[in-house]
């Protein structure tokens, strides 16, 4: 074998495992890069599912803010028409209460509240507040009850009476807009 054949030969066997050695490195950098590629993907994805995990997180959270913010305001309307519907109804009954004033059997009323009263109180030595206009019934209603008299003094009510005693420490109101708001609590 000459030298040139010998020469060629050993370029041939160098650039052969050149050849090797870089289809070997081009093999490493594809598994390195198919590594890295699905490394990322992965990563890409975990970070996929986080960020909608989180933004379900927040839309179930806004959901829920929602509909707590409704469900207050439906209560807030709610409570609202009932108010209004118990204020309507304490307006119409005070209106009726006024008629009942000029009525036969406001006398039977007055008497009622004045016993109810005194009873409630328990003891005598009383006097008995009312309208100006209802002293002649309350003075009526009360000469047969002893130890209760007419108060000087007179109220400004719909209608009913105060029943108290001299020393003024136990009271009782029973005039119509006391029991009204009694009824309302």
């Amino acid at each position: 074998m000459s030298q040139d054949a010998e020469i060629k030969k050993i370029i041939s066997k160098i650039k052969e495992d050149a050849e090797r050695e870089a289809e070997k490195i081009k093999e490493e950098a594809r598994k390195k890069g198919e590594e890295i590629l699905k490394k990322a993907e992965a990563e890409a994805k975990s970070k996929s599912d986080e960020i909608l995990n989180q933004g379900k997180k927040e839309a179930e959270l806004e959901k829920q803010r929602i509909l707590a913010n409704a469900k207050l305001q439906a209560k807030k309307i709610k409570l609202d028409v009932k108010e209004k519907i118990i204020e309507k109804s304490f307006s119409l009954a005070e209106e009726k209460l006024k008629e009942v004033v000029s009525s036969e059997e406001y006398e039977k009323i007055l008497k009622d509240l004045i016993r109810e009263a005194i009873s409630t109180i328990g003891r005598e030595d009383l006097e008995v507040l009312c309208r100006k206009e209802d002293e002649k019934i309350v003075k009526k209603i009360i000469k047969d009850l002893s130890g209760v008299e007419l108060a000087k003094d007179n109220i400004s009510t719909i209608g009913g009476v105060i029943v108290r005693s001299k020393d003024r420490q136990v009271q009782v109101d029973n005039t119509f807009e006391a029991r009204l708001t009694r009824m309302r609590d």
